[in-house]
């Protein structure tokens, strides 16, 4: 199951599982008792989005609030707010993180290629849903730290350059499956 940070969000703002239930009630039908389940990783929503909305509830981007990046609460709201001040240490800081994540991207997409003729193709999607969710993610942070390229470091630069090579890279692969799959198909 998935290893989220539901319940360290949930704490530090004081929410209960009835309150968040009732205040939920309009966007999805989720008891508090499911609500529980999810915290603590003993089921997953049947329906992916379930975690939309409750990463929106949060204010949090679901890459987050389901524990797919190294940031921590305080980082994450420093960031939205620019009281992280952009300096070398911290370009280093954005930078590793982000080659941490490409890396683990690759990692994860290669096993989920790997893995495709032996598993449910929707399990295979929602893999494939996820770590799209994540590097799009990434990169809406690299865009929204740096708002223009003058404002950009050479190493940010380096770094966005990067990035736009691996979703090149991505891109051709599952360009290159889609016309197998048509293939298959005879479309």
């Amino acid at each position: 199951m998935v290893k989220n940070r539901m319940g360290d969000i949930r704490s530090q703002r004081g929410v209960s599982y009835k309150k968040m239930s009732e205040e939920l009630k309009d966007k999805a039908s989720l008891s508090p008792s499911q609500l529980m389940y999810y915290e603590k990783g003993k089921t997953s929503p049947r329906d992916s989005r379930t975690w939309d909305v409750i990463a929106d509830y949060f204010g949090v981007p679901v890459p987050y609030l389901l524990g797919y990046n190294s940031l921590t609460y305080n980082e994450l709201k420093a960031l939205e707010k620019s009281d992280i001040k952009p300096d070398k240490e911290f370009t280093d800081y954005v930078k590793k993180q982000i080659q941490t994540q490409v890396e683990q991207s690759k990692k994860i997409r290669n096993l989920a290629f790997d893995k495709v003729k032996d598993t449910d193709l929707v399990v295979n999607l929602k893999t494939i849903t996820l770590l799209s969710e994540n590097i799009n993610f990434l990169a809406q942070e690299i865009v929204q730290y740096g708002t223009s390229k003058d404002s950009l470091s050479e190493d940010e630069k380096a770094t966005l350059r990067q990035l736009r090579d691996f979703y090149k890279e991505c891109a051709k692969e599952y360009l290159d499956g889609m016309k197998l799959i048509n293939k298959t198909l005879n479309d």
